[in-house]
């Protein structure tokens, strides 16, 4: 399996052909970024800068600055004062770095000409280092450091804009990087448990493609973020909270996490939504329905709406789900049928087998 790093490395080797003016600097960092064979081949548009790593952006940025489009291949978080310089002056510099901390995405939002990009396998780094070397200005490539399970072979690439992955109505996954494929695996799973997720490959945190994030939330009512770093997540919480308030959690590049955050996301979604029992609530009046209509739960308590009923199983115990809802009956799905005369919503609840599942069935007919 090829690496994310290869995918660079080959993107430059086959650049090199029909660019003339691309460099490539490292500071002993040709091994962990594979751009060994392009030292070789191309050694007089290779700059070893050995440990001199705030010697290195300034030789790049000298070079973009005579016309040459620059890959330097540093730690951003060793050169801040510099990068500053090459943003503010809109220079076409690339950094490249292999050897990240959880922070760099971080300092490098704080760039606001800055271009950054996390590519997800292999076959992204490859789209993403050509689609860098097109484009005018400073970029930071984000490379992971390790193999990558291969999820975006047949996907098109385009800076600033996130590819839909996977769709559902219940929750979205915004990932970058190596977690798009812990997403992707994670909501397969989910989907065994009536939880529907969208998947997006944000591959690029800034710009961020302000209008798939925005239409994905309007569309499922919550968010997940998924990577390895800590960059993407503090990203789409400021633009939601700016413009569309929704549940968001953010959560690494392991499944269990991603699993645990989608739960979270759609349980706050769904208490959100209709959280106090209404006055009214389809063709009957709660106030007018007789008592013994009310739903009466096993082992006590009683329920007098169909909003009454989704909260009453995001809190309900497994003990008294089983009793109502089983492989011989389902009395809630009867229950919102006999006396709320809504076959269709029943019919999504006699599916369901999970208290989550009839949850968000509910959630999707009361919007």
């Amino acid at each position: 399996m090829k690496t994310i790093n290869d995918g660079y490395a080959e993107a430059l080797a086959e650049l090199a052909k029909q660019k003339e003016d691309i460099v490539v600097l490292s500071a002993d960092s040709a091994e962990k970024t594979g751009i060994k064979q392009f030292a070789q081949k191309h050694p007089n548009r290779f700059v070893q800068c050995g440990k001199a790593k705030q010697s290195l952006i300034g030789i790049a940025a000298g070079m973009a600055m005579e016309g040459k489009i620059a890959f330097a291949n540093a730690c951003i978080t060793e050169n801040y004062d510099q990068l500053r310089m090459i943003s503010r002056k809109k220079l076409n510099v690339k950094i490249v770095d292999a050897d990240n901390s959880e922070e760099d995405v971080a300092i490098a939002r704080t760039l606001p000409e800055m271009t950054i990009i996390i590519p997800a396998d292999y076959h992204e780094a490859k789209k993403a280092t050509i689609a860098a070397t097109v484009m005018k200005g400073p970029v930071y490539l984000r490379l992971g450091k390790e193999k990558a399970a291969v999820t975006t072979e047949k996907t098109s690439f385009m800076i600033g804009r996130a590819e839909i992955m996977r769709a559902g109505k219940d929750c979205t996954i915004i990932a970058c990087g190596t977690a798009l494929y812990e997403a992707l695996k994670t909501a397969e799973k989910l989907s065994q448990q009536e939880i529907e997720c969208t998947v997006l490959d944000c591959h690029t945190i800034q710009p961020l493609d302000r209008h798939a994030v925005m239409s994905s939330a309007r569309l499922t009512g919550c968010i997940v973020t998924a990577e390895e770093q800590r960059g993407l997540g503090p990203a789409i919480a400021e633009l939601l909270s700016q413009y569309l308030p929704v549940p968001v959690r953010m959560s690494t590049a392991d499944s269990i996490a991603i699993t645990k955050a989608v739960k979270d996301a759609v349980l706050l979604k769904c208490e959100n939504i209709c959280p106090e029992i209404p006055e009214e609530h389809g063709k009957m009046l709660v106030t007018e329905m007789h008592p013994e209509l009310y739903f009466k739960l096993h082992g006590g308590g009683a329920i007098k709406s169909i909003p009454g009923l989704k909260k009453a199983l995001l809190e309900m115990s497994n003990e008294t789900f089983s009793y109502h809802c089983n492989e011989h009956r389902n009395d809630f799905s009867n229950w919102v049928k006999e006396v709320f005369r809504e076959p269709l919503l029943a019919k999504q609840i006699e599916k369901s087998k999970t208290p989550i599942g009839m949850a968000i069935a509910i959630t999707r007919w009361l919007k």
